[in-house]
């Protein structure tokens, strides 16, 4: 777990409409945005350790990146 003094998370609300097959998706991206340079390497094993699966929502591509990078090189 990465923690800040400052800032906000980010979070997605998806909001589903069965009558209309519709989805409408709110999302607060956070502030500041997560950088690579706060995970060193210590914490990315950490946060890997364990995982079966990475899933990447397409934002924060540097440190998704990072993550990914891990994984291929079996941290994960």
């Amino acid at each position: 777990m990465v923690v800040s003094d400052i800032g906000t998370t980010p979070f997605t609300y998806v909001i589903v409409d069965r009558e209309k097959n519709t989805r409408t998706c709110i999302n607060s991206p956070g502030y500041p945005p997560l950088s690579p340079q706060e995970l060193p390497d210590g914490i990315v094993t950490k946060i890997l350790d364990g995982a079966k699966l990475l899933y990447l929502d397409g934002r924060l591509a540097d440190t998704a990146l990072l993550l990914a990078e891990e994984v291929k090189r079996g941290k994960a």
